[in-house]
């Protein structure tokens, strides 16, 4: 399948899920908020038990958007390494979407117990803030040190001068 219908799938998966996630989900009295008891003026989340029942559903959510990030990282990449950069960028998508997982899986326990601790944190905000949060710079690694290998390469931009070349040749010419 080539990429940009599988981007385009992705895409309409995502939309499909919120769009069902508003018609067929149940709306509990805290789901937009509720006052809050000293200012009036201002809501506040209540407990977390409003999100038992759609946890998964948005994990599901949350695993799509990641492929379809790094999908999107593979267009630039030029057809003779898409297999090799195709294996780490794979490899990072199943990395970072299994960071997402076991955060939301941190999260679902947390619901039931929250006296579970790491690092001074409740589990799910310390999954989120030392490993999903800094997992994309493995992505920005790939980008720096295989840009010009994976997509623009010295010989692309010796072709690319020549065509600037030509190009800016050509509009002196009108002038």
């Amino acid at each position: 399948m080539k990429l940009p219908l599988s981007l385009l799938l992705v895409l309409l998966s995502i939309v499909g899920l919120l769009v069902a996630g508003v018609f067929t989900l149940p709306q509990t009295e805290e789901t937009t908020g509720v006052t809050h008891s000293l200012l009036k003026t201002m809501d506040q989340g209540g407990t977390g038990e409003r999100h038992r029942e759609i946890l998964w559903w948005g994990c599901t959510i949350g695993v799509l958007q990641i492929i379809f990030f790094v999908l999107s990282l593979g267009i630039g990449i030029r057809d003779n390494k898409r297999k090799k950069a195709g294996t780490w960028l794979a490899f990072g998508g199943l990395c970072y979407a299994g960071i997402f997982v076991l955060m939301v899986a941190y999260y679902q326990s947390y619901l039931m117990d929250p006296s579970f601790i790491l690092f001074g944190l409740p589990a799910p905000t310390t999954v989120m803030l030392f490993l999903l949060w800094p997992f994309p710079f493995f992505f920005v690694t790939l980008y720096v040190f295989r840009f010009k290998d994976w997509i623009f390469s010295p010989d692309d931009l010796i072709q690319f001068k020549q065509i600037r070349n030509r190009l800016s040749v050509d509009l002196k010419e009108d002038r």
